[in-house]
């Protein structure tokens, strides 16, 4: 579903983008010093007088050191938006990687273990792992290639995961306590961030994981399989999906919803943009629930509001995050990039609920045992999908 951007919103947009780029994009001279950190009645600033301090007294050499990034950086977090973001050009590409719904890999999903190794969640039914039956959800990877992953540290050891199409990576998997080394190409794939399953009494369940640029059809693809199964009933799990893309999340919405406006963002100079609009082309007719928690944020609550006051389903779980805002995301002609909170939004039934979040019609807490171990409950162990089950059940 395509949406146009107003004059008004571009405008703003670029006005901003161009502010912060005049700012950030200025070399580590004096007239940035003086511009960022002036001190009153003095020619010089603090930050020169620390940077000749140094220079002249710091036992190694700093020449060349680069402090733009760090400059930009603290520019950023002082402007008082606890959701501001200051992204370095190599963290910029990765995140774009991530928001594009591709990545290069092995086909599987994983966790951080208790142990402190890498536990897999979920193998790609696509991938070589999965077809060859070598891999199994649950096991331990212990070693990638020549790395200890309890040395290196899970996010270092966990980038060894992914990288070039076509190149080799072998992993040592641990299962009942035997260690098994595997071989592997990584490939480029969709990343799967939309599940599903038909459980008993034909109630489709739909688990969301991420609201990222191939979300929206395979949101659609699940909902369409689901009806011709025979569902009668659907449970939408937005647990733990938290950030992601707005758009991605209104994308999905039109997949499920009757023709509507739903939500209304207000932006800096009071101007309102409708950003979860509908069209007439689908409409799922059947009871509908969302399971939420305290890790559902962003995009994931904006489906959860709108679905609720749109009347086509209830929240279950505990109380969301609270981002009840709409964020930007602009490129730096070095590379880098910033965002930044542009607008409130609310819908005509809930008020903006950014920094209180969205509490659920029916709350179900789950044990800190449950919560460790949610990728691995079912309909007959996961207390809030049951209630979920129980409140479509009675709906229809």
């Amino acid at each position: 579903m395509n949406r146009k951007v107003s004059l008004g919103v571009t405008i703003s947009l670029i006005a901003v983008a161009v502010a912060i780029t005049a700012i950030l994009t200025m070399t580590f001279s004096q007239n940035l010093f003086n511009s960022l950190l002036s001190t009153t009645g003095t020619s010089r600033t603090e930050l020169s007088e620390i940077e000749s301090y140094v220079q002249a007294n710091y036992y190694k050499s700093v020449d060349g050191l680069d402090t733009q990034p760090y400059l930009s950086a603290a520019y950023i977090e002082s402007i008082g938006d606890k959701y501001a973001v200051y992204y370095t050009a190599e963290k910029y590409a990765e995140k774009q990687l991530k928001e594009s719904g591709y990545i290069t890999g092995i086909g599987i999903d994983y966790t951080e273990d208790e142990s402190g190794y890498i536990r897999i969640t979920a193998i790609d039914e696509e991938s070589d792992a999965y077809m060859a039956g070598s891999l199994t959800v649950g096991d331990i990877i212990v070693k990638i290639d020549d790395t200890d992953v309890l040395a290196a540290g899970y996010e270092n050891a966990s980038q060894l995961l992914t990288g070039t199409e076509g190149e080799s990576v072998r992993i040592t998997i641990r299962r009942e306590g035997v260690d098994t080394e595997l071989q592997f190409v990584k490939k480029k794939s969709e990343v799967k961030s939309v599940s599903h399953k038909m459980l008993s009494g034909y109630i489709g369940y739909i688990k969301i994981s991420e609201f990222n640029m191939t979300t929206s059809g395979q949101v659609r693809d699940a909902v369409e399989r689901l009806i011709a199964d025979g569902a009668n009933q659907i449970i939408f799990d937005v647990r733990n999906c938290s950030d992601g893309i707005i758009e991605a999340a209104e994308e999905s919405l039109n997949y499920i919803l009757p023709q509507g406006s739903w939500a209304t963002a207000t932006f800096k100079d009071g101007h309102t943009q409708v950003i979860a609009k509908t069209d007439d082309t689908y409409s799922q007719d059947v009871p509908m629930a969302v399971i939420v928690n305290e890790n559902t944020s962003y995009a994931a609550e904006l489906f959860a509001v709108v679905m609720r006051d749109s009347g086509k389903a209830s929240l279950v779980g505990t109380n969301t995050a609270g981002v009840g805002v709409i964020k930007h995301t602009q490129q730096m002609s070095t590379g880098s990039a910033v965002t930044i909170t542009v607008a409130t939004y609310e819908t005509k039934k809930t008020p903006c609920f950014d920094g209180v979040g969205l509490k659920p019609s029916f709350e179900v807490k789950l044990s800190k045992e449950e919560q460790e171990s949610l990728a691995f409950l079912d309909e007959n162990s996961d207390p809030q999908l049951k209630k979920a089950i129980d409140i479509v059940d009675t709906t229809l």
